[in-house]
């Protein structure tokens, strides 16, 4: 790209009757204001209307006035690689950008009313869902609604619905940074987009804690005077004395685990029968919720209490791993998409005005 300096302007048209000065940075480009207002209607009117931004020259006579134009909240990246696109410096556009670069320069195709012109290159800058993961969640979320990515958007959703965490006051964490992501107003965002994402992560985690209190209190722990028949986790359903010893202390010391556990993940206060989310929010992400619930195991307890029951193994009656991997189903199931028709319409038209077939 061009060589950048702040005291002389990049020079992108030697015959330029315009300076750009970009960013906080104010680095300087020399451009032709026509290649500006042919490509974007907003430039169109912001440079020949009545604004400030208008070139000084019109209907002036006299000696020629300096005409200058601020963007101060554009990234300089991304005006660099828009202006050669515009003055057909197309040799300079670069063949991949990180998604730091792309998301300033959707930001700016979209402020200006420009995207079209970034179609040639659009497919060749797409990222990989694996970037889209690993990159910060408002430029992550932003590419791909700017490139009208919907697989992409859906795959985000379900991975901030899994990754978030909450803090004190009930905001969404993002996953990366551990900072507030659903009060932020950035650029390229759809509107209740991390809103949406916090209330169905709330949903899981109360429908989980649900599924294990019930596996403790109702199935692990009868109710005096409920009349039900006696809790046992035991899947063995006749010892061979004919008693239900061996079933018993199978039952007490699976119990006793899965609460020992329970205790030392710190999940057992959300359990508690007078415990609910609006009282006691859980404020860890599904997914450390799920490997907590994962560390309950049976294995390492004494063998001798099945031999009788003719089991090979304690963890045949521990109803966790079961639980577990029907929670781990419902959080990872793309369901209760926050995209409505409307954010369908309007992602399918960005696709087409990048050039992409669907």
């Amino acid at each position: 790209m061009a060589q950048e300096n702040e005291d002389n302007p990049v020079i992108f048209d030697r015959d330029g009757d315009l300076t750009l000065v970009v960013g906080s940075g104010k680095q300087k480009a020399l451009v032709c204001s026509r290649a500006l207002s042919r490509a974007s209607l907003v430039f169109e009117k912001m440079l020949n209307g009545p604004f400030r931004e208008s070139n000084p020259n019109r209907g002036h006579i006299g000696e020629t006035r300096a005409w200058a134009v601020e963007l101060p909240d554009d990234e300089w990246q991304a005006v660099e690689i828009m202006l050669s696109i515009w003055h057909g410096s197309v040799h300079l556009v670069p063949h991949s950008l990180d998604l730091e670069t792309l998301y300033s320069l959707l930001v700016f195709a979209d402020k200006y009313d420009m995207t079209r012109s970034l179609a040639p290159w659009a497919k060749t800058w797409q990222p990989s869902h694996h970037h889209h993961r690993n990159a910060g969640a408002l430029t992550s979320v932003g590419v791909a609604w700017g490139l009208g990515n919907e697989l992409a958007l859906g795959c985000l959703e379900l991975h901030f619905r899994q990754k978030c965490s909450i803090d004190s006051e009930g905001r969404l964490l993002g996953p990366e940074t551990n900072k507030p992501i659903d009060e932020v107003a950035a650029p390229l965002i759809p509107e209740g987009f991390f809103e949406h994402i916090k209330a169905t992560r709330a949903e899981l985690v109360a429908k989980a804690l649900k599924c294990v209190r019930k596996t403790i209190f109702r199935r692990g722990i009868r109710q005096v005077g409920s009349g039900s028949k006696p809790a046992c986790y035991c899947s063995y359903q006749r010892s061979t004395d004919g008693s239900n010893d061996t079933r018993n202390i199978c039952h007490d010391a699976t119990l006793g685990r899965i609460i020992r556990v329970l205790g030392d993940t710190q999940l057992l206060p959300y359990l508690l029968d007078d415990t609910s989310p609006e009282k006691l929010p859980y404020k860890g992400s599904l997914d450390s919720l799920i490997n907590d619930l994962s560390k309950i195991n049976t294995h390492d307890i004494p063998l001798k209490l099945h031999l009788k029951a003719r089991r090979s193994s304690p963890e045949s009656c521990n109803p966790m791993p079961t639980l577990v991997r029907k929670i781990r189903g419902w959080t990872s199931k793309d369901s209760n998409s926050c995209l409505t028709d409307q954010m369908r319409e309007r992602m399918a038209e960005q696709r087409r005005r990048l050039g992409f077939t669907s």
